[in-house]
């Protein structure tokens, strides 16, 4: 399998470029890569000396609650990014939504976990599919995935 971006909720490793990567850092610069470089600024060619091979959009579909769904043509198996509508609030979502987004089910209001849970979809931030995905060398995360495109920030 190649190597693929992982996008989970609460991290994004690579969207389009400019993250700075500690476990691929060491890779990148033994290819030669420039020191400090944004992925999403470099040339081609810079990026092609790194090694970082990017992937374009190949279909974006409108999913049942209005978000969307980008796949990226990656080799051998399907990578996908959801994000929700404008105007998604998780706090209030339906349980099918928060499955569908990979946000945690909603705890009992009981809960002590309901808290946290609540601080959490109450700072989540929602940010577009890229315009493509890059494989950086050293670091694989797995085959394809389908999961948002969220960061969160509990706090």
């Amino acid at each position: 399998m190649g190597r693929y971006v992982h996008l989970s909720l609460g991290v994004a490793i690579l969207l389009g470029g400019g993250i700075a990567l500690g476990s691929s850092s060491t890779a990148l610069a033994a290819s030669g890569c420039p020191p400090h470089f944004v992925a999403d600024r470099a040339s081609p060619a810079t990026l092609r000396a790194c090694g970082i091979v990017s992937y374009p959009i190949k279909s974006v579909v409108r999913l049942w609650d209005g978000g969307t769904k980008t796949t990226y043509a990656t080799p051998g198996v399907s990578t996908s990014v959801l994000v929700p509508p404008k105007g998604f609030d998780a706090a209030t979502a339906s349980a099918a939504e928060l499955a569908l987004y990979g946000i945690p089910p909603e705890p009992p209001s009981s809960s002590p976990a309901y808290a946290m849970w609540l601080r959490m979809v109450n700072n989540l931030h929602w940010t577009p599919a890229p315009k493509y995905l890059q494989a950086i060398p050293g670091l694989t995360m797995g085959g394809g995935i389908d999961s948002p495109a969220a960061h969160s920030k509990v706090g």
